[in-house]
């Protein structure tokens, strides 16, 4: 392979590095203004398979639409239709036909525009904008960061048993229980809310995973305490994880394994 042509590709993917780049950046603006800027729920509400499968397809469908248009001298018109017309079918592979994967879809075909906006400014520019992708390292050390907030936090621990007091929360904490497998854990989560704050639970096993819990028994005089069951598929230490948003309470946790 020639100088010109390894010159060539290391150009094509700095121009769709500094393109992710810039959407990104833009999106990252839009999430943090759209949850009034909530460190924490800005986090939450990129961390997941979807926001990856978003990037991998765009990347994917620009490759695409490159070939195409190279092969075949598309207009800059009809290379926008092609990319409204990713953008909205975007989800249609994961969740087929319904009102979500259109509405999804959607918002998609205008992420997918701006994407294509993006991308001919990049292109234009070349270069002058490669220092762009140095901010990606950035994105990345900016969702390593936990952005919980606590404040006159006091907790009390023990074998069996937590139970915490605090001013304010907005985040997460962890309770961690070190199970065999086959174990079985019959638990009860009782909040006491002292604000209009929001919170909430999940369990996590050691991978990492959402374990599934059965409800036991839910108080309708009393909607703030769950009595709730799992069982360990595998050996490790699961993760009980109690959320606040903006919270003022106390939690108590107890559980007994079987």
């Amino acid at each position: 392979m020639d100088k010109d042509k390894i010159q060539s590709i290391l150009s094509y993917i700095m121009n769709l590095l500094t393109t992710l780049t810039c959407l990104l950046m833009l999106l990252h603006v839009f999430l943090l203004t759209s949850v009034g800027f909530d460190l924490y729920e800005w986090k939450q509400s990129y961390q997941s398979w979807v926001y990856l499968y978003c990037i991998i397809y765009a990347l994917l469908v620009a490759v695409i639409i490159d070939e195409f248009s190279a092969k075949f001298s598309i207009s800059l018109e009809a290379q926008t239709i092609f990319y409204t017309v990713a953008g909205f079918g975007a989800f249609f592979p994961l969740t087929g036909f319904t009102v979500f994967t259109v509405l999804a879809g959607m918002a998609a075909a205008i992420v997918a525009g701006i994407f294509f906006i993006c991308y001919r400014v990049v292109k234009h520019y070349h270069k002058k904008l490669w220092a762009i992708v140095l901010l990606l390292p950035v994105l990345f050390a900016l969702s390593t960061i936990d952005y919980t907030e606590k404040k006159d936090w006091h907790e009390q621990t023990s074998e069996n048993s937590f139970s915490a007091q605090f001013a304010h929360f907005n985040g997460m904490h962890s309770i961690p229980i070190t199970l065999a497998c086959g174990e079985k854990v019959n638990m009860t989560i009782h909040f006491s809310p002292e604000n209009e704050g929001g919170y909430g639970y999940y369990i996590l096993d050691g991978k990492g995973q959402d374990v599934f819990f059965q409800v036991i028994e839910a108080n309708d005089q009393d909607i703030h305490n769950s009595l709730l069951s799992f069982k360990a598929d595998t050996i490790g230490d699961y993760r009980v994880i109690v959320t606040g948003s903006d919270v003022k309470e106390r939690i108590k946790v107890n559980w007994e394994v079987e």
